[in-house]
């Protein structure tokens, strides 16, 4: 009896697990981007007025990377779902885009009403998630799981 080998081998449980949940939290970012781009107005509407303003005055550039930050980074698991190349390269680049929105934020002058320590914690979830999903993506790239 021939054992033929299937042409692509298939992917671990896990991998899909992954994508899914570090997606699913990457849309945490994507609602509240699309909530402050689109429905200014209404998203902000039960902040205290000093938050509202502080949000509502951003500069262009703090829109650009927080918009490369987000999307690369909801673009980087579904690449890992289909097992493409391309996961790193977008993770890197969603990374790109957080580190430089964090190190604006930090260097910037928040109301106190958002300047919580729950802020932070928030930040550091971000950043961790980011990273263990790019460590994790590189291991899959050395397994030969992502072509």
């Amino acid at each position: 009896m021939v054992v033929r080998k299937p042409a692509v081998d298939a992917a671990p449980w896990h991998l899909f697990a992954v994508a899914f949940f570090v997606l699913l939290f990457n849309c945490l970012g994507a609602v509240d981007y699309i909530g402050a781009q689109l429905f200014p107005n209404t998203y902000y509407l039960r902040v205290d007025p000093d938050v509202r303003d502080f949000f509502m005055r951003t500069v262009w550039w703090e829109e650009l990377f927080w918009a490369i930050g987000v999307w690369f980074a909801v673009a980087a698991p579904v690449a890992l779902a289909w097992r493409s190349r391309w996961a790193i390269p977008l993770t890197y680049v969603a990374l790109a885009g957080i580190v430089v929105t964090l190190v604006d934020e930090y260097f910037s002058e928040w109301p106190d009403a958002i300047d919580q320590p729950s802020k932070h914690l928030y930040n550091a979830m971000v950043m961790a998630v980011q990273i263990g999903f790019l460590l994790y993506a590189r291991a899959m790239k050395r397994k030969g799981v992502i072509r």
